[in-house]
């Protein structure tokens, strides 16, 4: 597969789009969705399902080269899945800091690794200490009496993206809790169509030109 690879980071003037691909992405119309999603509004980040829940390795590689294409940063959920698709990076689940120190030993410092705090402000402090290049972090989870997601962007610069997907109308009031990035509805797997009007939310809200420009 050849890849028009994007800079090994998601950072960028904010806030931007994490689009997560469903399970069910083997399917000839979700490609149809990525695709018109990516003409209408830039996508930092593309997180794709694991290769063993799709069924098809041949479409991930398709969605993979049509994300790159655009400027996307595309991401897997393991090293395999990773080093198969010739993609961009990993994005870490888990509750031991220490994976992420050695996800980045073994993908090296080109390779986006992400990781997925599930709600602890110590872990996630671990996990920005060792390297992680974004946090992933449900905006609804509090820690320490606080809102997680909102303490970590006042205290720390590693970038965070608010995992719970929103509709357009709802990101204003997460980019306020400080997010750098969104993750789109599920909407946008609808159909092509969907899709499209979506983007075209979307490049409004974050003053996006409308020809998949930023």
């Amino acid at each position: 597969m050849t890849s028009s690879r994007p800079t090994s980071s998601i950072s960028g003037p904010g806030p931007g789009l994490f689009v997560v691909l469903p399970a069910e992405s083997a399917r000839r119309d979700v490609a149809d969705c990525i695709q018109a999603f990516l003409c209408g509004v830039h996508v930092a980040a593309l997180l794709l399902p694991p290769l063993s829940e799709t069924g098809s390795v041949e479409r991930m590689e398709e969605i993979c080269a049509l994300a790159q294409h655009a400027g996307t940063a595309v991401l897997t959920h393991d090293v395999a899945d990773c080093r198969a698709l010739q993609a961009d990076g990993v994005h870490l689940r888990t509750r031991d800091g220490r994976e992420v120190a050695r996800l980045r030993r073994q993908l090296g410092m080109d390779a986006i690794v992400g990781a997925c705090c599930p709600g602890r402000r110590h872990l996630a402090m671990e996990m920005g200490e060792a390297g992680a290049d974004y946090l992933g972090i449900d905006q609804r989870l509090e820690a320490g009496g606080e809102n997680l997601l909102a303490w970590w962007a006042e205290m720390f610069t590693v970038p965070v993206v608010a995992m719970r997907p929103v509709a357009p109308q709802e990101a204003p009031r997460v980019v306020r809790l400080g997010a750098d990035f969104l993750v789109p509805s599920p909407e946008i797997w609808h159909s092509a169509e969907d899709a499209e009007r979506l983007a075209a939310e979307w490049a409004r809200l974050l003053g996006q030109r409308q020809d998949g420009g930023g």
